[in-house]
């Protein structure tokens, strides 16, 4: 049974955007909250076990990213979770007194 028409997307650049957001911004996102991991976590499990993690999250985010439906809520899904897991680096770092 076919699709129904109603729900695919007609427009490229949301076609575009959607798997963009999937392919680039998930990787970028799942990569993220590992090194984000890493630095509350002793880094070298956390590496250890982020080459199979990693592919994990990462399929996580992509079949969230779809069923978002807009293109931009997906870009914006992946930023949120990268500057989430940059706060957290960030607030991870040894202060300098």
């Amino acid at each position: 049974m076919p699709a129904n028409k109603k729900y695919l997307t007609t427009s490229l650049w949301a076609k575009f955007g959607k798997i963009s957001a999937a392919i680039i911004g998930g990787f970028l996102a799942s990569t993220a909250i590992h090194l984000a991991f890493a630095t509350q976590l002793d880094p070298i499990a956390v590496w250890g076990t982020a080459i199979f993690t990693t592919f994990l999250v990462w399929t996580g985010i992509i079949l969230f990213i779809y069923w978002i439906r807009a293109a931009w809520k997906a870009w914006l899904f992946c930023i949120g979770l990268m500057l989430i897991s940059v706060a957290v680096i960030y607030l991870s770092l040894p202060v300098n007194s």
